[in-house]
C-alpha cells in the first residue's frame, strides 16, 4: 500500500510548514497555489533538526537518504542497478530512491502544507497544466546532488510478483494500466539554479531553506538556439578536457595529432569559400567526422562518385552543399578545425571497390577523429542542426515562500532525454535506429549529439548533457568497448540487430570494424559475429517477438552466403539474448546461473561450420497457419496469415512453444521417418499458407533450474549430412533430456 502523509507525535503537521505558498513564474496569478494556514510554527532554528517522526511519508522530504531505496530485490545490500546508477556517475554508496505515489496523495499533502509535496505539484502544473484532472501516477526519482526527476504517467498503478523465472526469491514487478490510447510519460526535472535571487530572504534564513533542499542538485540553463555561443563553448570545453585528461583515442592521451583519412574535406584557412576534397598522405591534423542519416538518394543528391571526384578536388561550392553539411562546416570553423570527413563525400559512391577498401578503416576514421558530430535532430542531410529549439524545453521558475523565512527560487524543465534509456544507448530520434550509426558511435573517441533540445557530449570516460551542473556526469554508452564482457557484447548485438540497415549484407562489415577493435584490445578472435572462445554461451539468441506483430515473422532470411545458420548474422531483424544476459540486470545472488551442457569440438574457418556434442531428443515442429484479417500490413500474401509454432517431443508428447528464427516449412524429397524435416524458408520463397508438421532435432544447450535452452536443428539444404539451425525452444521441463543420448552435430 502506498503510504499517506506522516504526522508529528502530537498528530499535527510540523509547525515549520506554516503558511507555505507555492507559485510558478510562468503561471497566471489565478493558477498560483494557495495553501491553508497551519498552526503556529516553532522557532525557525527547529527547521535544521527535523525528527524522523516529522518526515513526510509521501515524498520523504525529497531526501534520498530517507526514502525507500530503488532497484531490484537483493538479499544483501543496496541494488547496483538503480535508476541513478544507470543515469549518473555517482560515488559508491550514494543513497538512491524512487517513490511511486497516486496523484491524490501529492495533492492532499500539498494542500495540507507539505513544503516538498508543494514543490512537486507546482512543478507538474508548470510543465503539464491540467495533469490533476486525469488518472495519473507520479514517480519521484531521488539521488544526491542531481535534479529531482519526476515522471508523470497516465493510468492506474499496480504490482505483481513472479517466482517462476529461475530466481531464488520472488520477483516484484510494477505496472501502469492505461485504458484506451496510451499517453506518453511526462518527465521533468527540478533543480536549484546556480544564481538564486536573494531578494525577499531574511538575512541568514535563506540558508535554512537551502538546508531543507540540500540533496537537490543544481542545474545550468540550456541555450534556446543550438548555434548559441554557449553551445560552442560547451563543445570546446569538453573536447579539450577529454584530450587533456583522458585517454579516449583520437588526439587524446597527450599523443600526436591524428593521421588524416585517405580523403577529407579541407576548409582552407577555415574559410567556407575555400573548400575542396583532398587526399592527404601521412598528414596529421585535427578533423571532425560526421555521423548522420542518409536521405533518399536521387540524381540530385550531393555526393562524390566517379563523375564528380575530380571536380570535388578542384572546389566545393558551400552554397551547393545540403544544409547539414553547411552547418558542420560552420561548426568546424568555430572550433578552429580545418578538416571534416563525411562518408558520401569522402568515399566514392557507386564504386564497390572503394567501399570495400574504406569499410575496414572505419575504426581508425572514427576512432582517430578529434570529434564526431552526431546529427541527432535531423532525418537526413537536408535538415539543419544549428536551429532554434522548441519553447517547450525552456525552463520555468518556481518561487516558494515560507513566512518569516523569505522566498526560495527553483527551476523546472522537461527532461532533455528519457529516464532509463541512456544505458541502452539513448533515444535521440532517427539516428538511434540506424546500424551504421551504432558502429560509428562505438568507434568514436568523442561524440557531440545535436539533439532537438540539447547537446550531449560523450567520450569513453563519461557523458555530459547541456544543462548538467559542473562536476555532474553520466555513464558512457560508447565505453562498452573498453569494459566489454561476453554478456555486455550480447547486449550490444541485440541493440545492433534492432537497428535498421539498408543492405542486410552490410551487417557483417558494419560489426566487423567493432569486433576488430575488441580483438586488438582483448585478444578475442571473432567468428561470424560471435567469439571463438565463447561459442556455446552465445548460441541462445532468439528472435525478439516483442518487435513485431504477434504471429508474424519479425526476421527475414539472409542469403546463405552471408553467414552460417547458427549465427544471428544469418537473419535480418530484431533478436534478443535477454534470457542469457539477465544476470547483468539482477544480482547473481538472486539469479541462478545457466549450466552449459553443450560442448564445442571444432570450428571450420573455411565453411563457417561448428561441430558440437550434446544431449538431444527427436520430435516435431507443429505449425498452425491461420488467415488473420486483423493484419493491417499486407505487402505480400503471406502477411495475411498468423503463424504459431509448437515443439512436440516424442517422449510423452510434451509440448512447448518454439521461437522460429524465420518462417519455416517442411522440406525434402525423402522424409525423416513419418514426416518431412522442418527447414527455414529459403530466400525468395513464400511461407506455407496451410498448417503442417515437420520432423526436427532438439539439442540441449544449457539448463537453469527447471528451464532448458534447446536448439532446433533441421537438415542442411546444401549437404544432407550436415545440420542447420531453424529455431530455439525454452523447455520448462528440462528432465525431458534426462537419460537422452549425446550426439555429435556439424551445424552450418
Amino acid at each position: 500500500m502506498i503510504p499517506r502523509a506522516g504526522k508529528a507525535k502530537d498528530g499535527k503537521r510540523p509547525g515549520w510548514f506554516e503558511r507555505l505558498r507555492g507559485s510558478s513564474q510562468s503561471k497566471p496569478q489565478h493558477q498560483q497555489q494557495q495553501l491553508a494556514p497551519l498552526p503556529p510554527r516553532p522557532n525557525p532554528s527547529d527547521i535544521t533538526s527535523i525528527s524522523l517522526e516529522e518526515m513526510c511519508k509521501v515524498c520523504y522530504n525529497l531526501d534520498p537518504s530517507q526514502a525507500p531505496r530503488s532497484g531490484p530485490p537483493v538479499k544483501n545490500g543496496p541494488s547496483s542497478f538503480s535508476w541513478a546508477v544507470r543515469e549518473y556517475n555517482l560515488p559508491a554508496g550514494s543513497p538512491v530512491a524512487r517513490i511511486t505515489i497516486d496523484k491524490s496523495q501529492i495533492l492532499l499533502d500539498s494542500a495540507q502544507g507539505c513544503f516538498f509535496c508543494a514543490i512537486i505539484s507546482t512543478a507538474l502544473s508548470t510543465a503539464q497544466p491540467g495533469w490533476e484532472a486525469e488518472d495519473t501516477v507520479i514517480r519521484i526519482n531521488l539521488a544526491p546532488n542531481v535534479p529531482v526527476t519526476v515522471q508523470l504517467q497516465y493510468g492506474q498503478y499496480g504490482t505483481s510478483s513472479d517466482d517462476t523465472l529461475g530466481f531464488e526469491v520472488s520477483t516484484h514487478f510494477e505496472y501502469i494500466i492505461q485504458p484506451g490510447t496510451p499517453k506518453p510519460t511526462t518527465e521533468i526535472e527540478i533543480y536549484r539554479p546556480r544564481l538564486c535571487g536573494g531578494s525577499g530572504e531574511a538575512p541568514g534564513r535563506g540558508d535554512l531553506i537551502s538546508g531543507l533542499l540540500e540533496p537537490m542538485g543544481f542545474g545550468e540553463e540550456i541555450a534556446s538556439h543550438a548555434g548559441d555561443d554557449t553551445c560552442v563553448d560547451f563543445i570546446k570545453k569538453h573536447v579539450e578536457n577529454c584530450i587533456k585528461e583522458h585517454n579516449c583515442g583520437g588526439s587524446g592521451g597527450h599523443s600526436a595529432l591524428p593521421l588524416l583519412p585517405d580523403r577529407v574535406i579541407w576548409i582552407q584557412g577555415r574559410n567556407t569559400r575555400n573548400i575542396r576534397l583532398v587526399e592527404p598522405k601521412n598528414t596529421r591534423a585535427k578533423y571532425i567526422a560526421l555521423s548522420y542519416c542518409w536521405g533518399l538518394v536521387t540524381a540530385y543528391t550531393y555526393l562524390t562518385d566517379q563523375s564528380t571526384v575530380h571536380s570535388r578536388k578542384t572546389a566545393i561550392d558551400y552554397n551547393a552543399l545540403p544544409p547539414l553539411l553547411q552547418d558542420v562546416l560552420r561548426i568546424a570553423c568555430l572550433l578552429g578545425i580545418e578538416y571534416i570527413w563525411v562518408d558520401r563525400l569522402c568515399i566514392i559512391q557507386g564504386d564497390n571497390g572503394d567501399f570495400k577498401k574504406q569499410a575496414p578503416k572505419m575504426g581508425d576514421i572514427y576512432g582517430n577523429a578529434t570529434l564526431t558530430i552526431a546529427a541527432a535532430s535531423t532525418s537526413s542531410e537536408n535538415d539543419h542542426i544549428l536551429v532554434e529549439r522548441d519553447a517547450k524545453w525552456k525552463s520555468s521558475g518556481i518561487n516558494l515562500t515560507l513566512e518569516g523565512l523569505g522566498t526560495f527560487n527553483l527551476k523546472v524543465r522537461r527532461r532533455s532525454h528519457k529516464l532509463g534509456t541512456e544505458d541502452q544507448g539513448g533515444d535521440y530520434g532517427r539516428v538511434s535506429t540506424r546500424a551504421w550509426i551504432w558502429q560509428e558511435r562505438l568507434l568514436s573517441a568523442r561524440t557531440v549529439f545535436f539533439t532537438s533540445h540539447a547537446l550531449k557530449f560523450e567520450c569513453h570516460c563519461h557523458s555530459i548533457w547541456e544543462g548538467f551542473d559542473e562536476g555532474i556526469s553520466g555513464n558512457s554508452w560508447s565505453s562498452n568497448l573498453e569494459k566489454v564482457s561476453i554478456d555486455s557484447w550480447l547486449d550490444l548485438v541485440d541493440e545492433f540487430m534492432r537497428r535498421d540497415i539498408t543492405y542486410a549484407s552490410d551487417r557483417l562489415p558494419a560489426i566487423a570494424a567493432v569486433m576488430n577493435r575488441i580483438e586488438k584490445r582483448k585478444g578475442w578472435t571473432p567468428f561470424w559475429g560471435l567469439w571463438k572462445h565463447a561459442i556455446v554461451e552465445s548460441l541462445g539468441w532468439k528472435v525478439d517477438d516483442d518487435c513485431g506483430i504477434e504471429g508474424s515473422h519479425p526476421c527475414e532470411m539472409n542469403p546463405r552466403t552471408c553467414a552460417p545458420s547458427w549465427s544471428w548474422l544469418s537473419i535480418n531483424g530484431p533478436i534478443s539474448h535477454g534470457n542469457l544476459t539477465i544476470s547483468n540486470k539482477v544480482s547473481r545472488e538472486v539469479l541462478k546461473p545457466w549450466i552449459y551442457d553443450l560442448e564445442c569440438h571444432g570450428l571450420n574457418d573455411a565453411t563457417g561450420s561448428i561441430t558440437v556434442n550434446g544431449r538431444f531428443v527427436t520430435g516435431w515442429v507443429e505449425a498452425t497457419v491461420k488467415l488473420d484479417k486483423t493484419h493491417k500490413r499486407t505487402p505480400s500474401e503471406s502477411d495475411r496469415f498468423n503463424y504459431q509454432y509448437r515443439a512436440v517431443f516424442t517422449a510423452d508428447y510434451v509440448e512447448t512453444v518454439v521461437n522460429a528464427d524465420v518462417a519455416l516449412m517442411p522440406r525434402g524429397d525423402e522424409p525423416w521417418g513419418m514426416f518431412r524435416p522442418a527447414v527455414r524458408v529459403p530466400v525468395g520463397e513464400a511461407p506455407p499458407t496451410q498448417s503442417w508438421i515437420g520432423y526436427c532435432i532438439y539439442l540441449m544447450v544449457a539448463t537453469r533450474g527447471p528451464l532448458a535452452i534447446a536448439l532446433l536443428l533441421g537438415p542442411s539444404l546444401r549437404n544432407s549430412k550436415l545440420y542447420e539451425r531453424i529455431g530455439i525452444a525454452y523447455v520448462v521441463r528440462c528432465n525431458m533430456f534426462e537419460g537422452s543420448k549425446r550426439g555429435r552435430f556439424e551445424i552450418v
